[in-house]
């Protein structure tokens, strides 16, 4: 299922390039049909770091995660129970991106596409507050014109 939603979530980032404003710098939109081209694909649980990746002016991250496992007592996930995801993009000397902006969902599962507009040399910290059962699934790399 988190596959499935993170498919999803990506085909949504092709559209998210040609409609939304742009994240992080001022560039226009582009109005070129675009792929993604994943520099990062991973599935794990708990916090974690990316290997560092090098990516252009257009880039997309993707995600899913889901906690309820962690999270259910008896079976059952207790109302207004959730999870923390955190993504922030840092650069190789540790640091955040100032440019591309972290992002945080609370919930007991979530996806979810961010695309930003300022390339370079990135990493990924991962962070999700509960420790017991959570999975996640993280894709992230370059948006390329077609054609």
């Amino acid at each position: 299922m988190v596959d499935a939603l993170l498919r999803t979530c990506l085909l949504l980032a092709l559209l998210i390039v040609s409609c939304a404003p742009p994240a992080g710098s001022a560039s226009p939109p582009s109005s070129t049909p675009t792929t993604a081209q994943a520099s990062i694909d991973i599935q794990g649980s708990g916090d974690k770091k990316t290997a560092t990746f090098t990516v252009s002016k257009d880039w997309f991250v993707g995600w899913a995660y889901d906690c309820r496992q962690g999270l259910a007592r008896n079976g059952v996930v207790p109302s207004g129970a959730h999870c923390t995801f955190t993504i922030t993009v840092e650069q190789p000397n540790g640091r955040p991106s100032v440019e591309n902006q972290p992002f945080s969902q609370a919930g007991a599962e979530g996806q979810g596409v961010l695309v930003f507009h300022t390339g370079g040399t990135f990493y990924l910290q991962i962070e999700i507050c509960c420790t017991d059962g959570n999975t996640w699934t993280i894709r992230a790399g370059a948006l390329q014109p077609n054609g």
